[in-house]
């Protein structure tokens, strides 16, 4: 039914549409040519065949579109390279980040394992201080008790002497005062 238009780059274009038919733009569209403000479509009967683009602007265009496919291509291949060592060094530091969590969750276990040592240790100890303490109190408890009974008995002792004392010896002042009375007696009989 309708033929199609082929155009490359360089101007040369080839249609078989009836009424001239409209340039494509590189989708496939057709696109009404544009002056200014003016929209014109090609006229029924003319010619579809571009004009020589030798030299002229869409040369230059041409060229720009070509340039920016290379930029284009370069970034990728660039991007792509990029990507590559992106993941390469990935898959290097995949294992060391295995590493490095397995020694972390080691030292973790280590460090673990040492606090709660050291504080079974400190209760331990702290235990024997308390039990030591306690019976450091119950000795000076006891201490002081036996101290006490000692000074009961000392005092009991002492009084028993005394009471001894006066039996055996007599009562000292009493003695003496009966050993006076004996003697004022005797000095009046002499007398």
């Amino acid at each position: 039914m309708y033929g199609d238009i082929k155009s490359n780059f360089s101007g040369k274009s080839s249609s078989s549409l009836p009424m001239g038919g409209l340039p494509k733009s590189k989708f496939g569209h057709t696109t009404p040519r544009t002056r200014g403000n003016v929209t014109s479509f090609p006229a029924v009967g003319s010619s579809s065949r571009p004009q020589s683009r030798a030299g002229g602007p869409s040369r230059g265009v041409k060229r720009d579109i070509e340039r920016l496919w290379e930029t284009v291509h370069q970034q990728q291949v660039i991007i792509e390279r990029q990507n590559q060592e992106i993941e390469r060094i990935q898959r290097m530091v995949e294992p060391m980040s295995d590493v490095l969590k397995r020694y972390c969750d080691q030292a973790e276990r280590r460090m673990c394992k040492k606090v709660d040592k050291a504080s079974s240790d400190q209760i331990k100890t702290n235990t024997r201080i308390d039990n030591a303490i306690a019976a450091l109190r119950r000795a000076k408890a006891s201490t002081d008790e036996k101290t006490r009974v000692f000074q009961e008995q000392v005092a009991m002792l002492s009084s028993q002497l005394q009471f001894l004392n006066e039996e055996i010896f007599g009562d000292p002042n009493g003695g003496m005062a009966e050993a006076q009375q004996e003697e004022e007696g005797s000095d009046a009989d002499a007398q």
